[in-house]
């Protein structure tokens, strides 16, 4: 079950978004094992919003990833492809807003 969420950041913040995996995405013993982040907007000519490190898996259930940058007024998908200790995929996104003051 793809999870969507949405954040709004200035173009100078820099913070961690992520994701938590419960039931019934993980079974009882069922940890996340590896995570990729990939980071798209529409607008191809825009400089992307840029990754801060490489992502993190907290307590086997969360995954983030630190963003910084981007440009105001664009829209971008923050995509977290997640791996599970049972060999499970998931593909779920965080629309990342950027906004000037």
């Amino acid at each position: 079950m793809a999870k969507n969420f949405e954040v709004t950041k200035r173009p100078d913040e820099i913070f961690p978004v992520g994701l938590r995996y419960s039931t019934p995405d993980l079974d009882e013993d069922e940890t996340i094992s590896s995570v990729m982040v990939e980071i798209t907007s529409d607008d191809e000519e825009t400089p992307i919003l840029v990754v801060d490190g490489s992502p993190t898996i907290e307590f086997g259930t969360t995954v983030k990833q630190t963003i910084k940058l981007g440009t105001a007024d664009v829209e971008y998908k923050v995509i977290f492809t997640a791996t599970t200790s049972a060999g499970y995929v998931y593909e779920d996104f965080i629309y990342v807003k950027v906004r000037s003051l």
